[in-house]
């Protein structure tokens, strides 16, 4: 019998502009499995209704003065990621030695976070490049075999405008109305209670539904949950949505933290 468990992060740890991805990512992979036969179709219709009201906070992001730039350091990273893969393969072509032993030393480290982080969402990305960045900052060694091949710079960069990224983003957040604020915070509560729904009906039904394999989806539940927790863990300090409608008159059932 299965009974296989689905991580969970409580809503309130995601930043507001996280929350939409989030909840489309889990909406994706839910959609492409049989619902149907998984048992799981209606309870699947409320994250459905549920997404209509989320996808505004994107649309009102998408609107702010801040996104211009926000959309142009993403495009900056896209393009250096682009610009660092072509230059991993053209270094690692090179035959000259203190090249090649400062390939030796660097070149797998980067191909195990850089290779196929292009067709990644920007969270993915942004998840591999924090994980190369600790990488880089514990290792002296592979800091000086960056440097021998010209890599420094680029990674540099990335680095800056990874950090920029999350600055820009605490400064949308602090200058929206408390109004939007607050129709924010709801729908994320309903997106989140339904998402929450919808985990404890796929577990469920794993227990009753025997002659179906429910592991495949919850695999793939489980890795997106293990991609958005690595990235929140890797703040400075947590940015609560609950900052949103601090010292707001919103109603107490949507203040508090859900269990996704």
């Amino acid at each position: 019998m299965n009974n296989t468990k689905i991580s969970r992060i409580p809503a309130n740890l995601f930043r507001t502009i996280e929350f939409p991805e989030f909840a489309s990512d889990i909406y994706k992979v839910v959609e492409k499995h049989n619902r149907p036969e998984l048992k799981i179709d209606e309870v699947f219709s409320m994250l459905k209704s549920a997404m209509t009201e989320v996808e505004k906070i994107t649309v009102s992001e998408r609107s702010h003065p801040l996104t211009a730039q926000l959309q142009t350091l993403r495009a900056d990273i896209d393009n250096n990621l682009v610009a660092l893969t072509t230059l991993i393969k053209g270094v690692s072509k090179i035959k000259v030695e203190n090249v090649n032993e400062a390939g030796l030393k660097a070149l797998p480290v980067l191909r195990r976070f850089i290779s196929g982080i292009n067709r990644k969402n920007f969270f993915q990305k942004r998840k591999l490049l924090l994980l190369l960045f600790d990488e880089i900052n514990t290792d002296p060694d592979l800091v000086t075999a960056l440097e021998t091949l010209g890599l420094k710079i680029l990674i540099d960069e990335l680095k800056r405008d990874v950090t920029r990224i999350g600055e820009l983003q605490s400064l949308r957040r602090e200058s929206k109305s408390q109004a939007e604020k607050i129709r924010n915070r709801l729908a994320i509560t309903n997106a989140s209670t339904a998402i929450s729904n919808l985990f404890k009906s796929i577990e469920i039904a794993q227990k009753y539904e025997t002659t179906v394999d429910y592991s495949p989806l919850i695999s793939e539940l489980n890795q997106i949950m293990a991609d958005y927790r690595f990235t929140i863990s890797k703040r400075g300090h947590s940015e609560l949505i609950e900052e949103d409608i601090k010292k707001t008159d919103a109603p107490s059932s949507t203040t508090s933290a859900s269990v996704i």
